[in-house]
């Protein structure tokens, strides 16, 4: 399968981002394929290690769901997202929401729509290291699309941002794999071939009166 993800400009400049976010799109190939032969710098990591007292900062509460299939990482990682915003969605379901956008897999302006249906404030933007620190401070998780080396070619993964350390180590939940830490190094190694593109959900929307 060969999903799109598409990287939307919805968000003006805020900490961390000091332009106006510009549109982009990402062409990508989101599975599980070639998973095993990562040779990326991520490492398993421990939940119970992700801890204020150890130096990390921690988004609220965010359940570890993984992908059912080859191309459903986004659906994993926004159900991820919107349970952490006790919205009850299921992998399955966002897997069939999304399916209605794009037949093969889940574009990033998709999971964005998903997630404003589910009522909560989303916005797709490029994002950098202290967009991720400003976020996690305010307990919000963070998707992010990921190019994964896989040897010779990369492959295009959703995961979800749940912690950043002072010394610049980010852990993530991998909708594969499950609780990985990165040096920040290693994750921008993966992120800035994707053009950084990252969904924030600030949770509940509320309409103006």
């Amino acid at each position: 399968m060969t999903p799109r993800t598409r990287l939307a400009a919805d968000l003006p400049a805020g900490p961390g981002l000091h332009l106006l976010v510009k549109a982009a799109i990402v062409s990508t190939v989101i599975g599980l394929a070639g998973c095993d032969r990562y040779t990326g710098g991520a490492r398993p990591v421990a939940p119970a290690q992700i801890v204020p007292a150890a130096g990390w900062v921690v988004a609220h509460a965010t359940p570890t769901l993984r992908q059912h299939g080859r191309s459903d990482c986004g659906a994993a990682a926004v159900a991820m997202v919107s349970q952490r915003w006790q919205r009850g969605l299921s992998v399955d379901q966002a897997g069939r929401v999304l399916a209605l956008h794009d037949g093969h897999g889940a574009r990033l302006g998709a999971l964005r729509d998903l997630a404003r249906q589910r009522g909560l404030a989303a916005f797709a933007i490029r994002g950098d290291k202290a967009m991720l620190r400003f976020e996690l401070q305010a307990g919000r998780p963070v998707i992010v699309g990921l190019h994964l080396p896989q040897g010779r070619r990369s492959l295009p993964h959703y995961e979800v941002v749940v912690a950043i350390h002072a010394d610049g180590r980010v852990v993530t939940i991998d909708p594969a794999r499950g609780w990985r830490s990165r040096s920040w190094a290693d994750l921008d190694a993966e992120w800035r071939p994707a053009g950084r593109p990252a969904l924030v959900v600030l949770g509940q929307h509320v309409r103006p009166r």
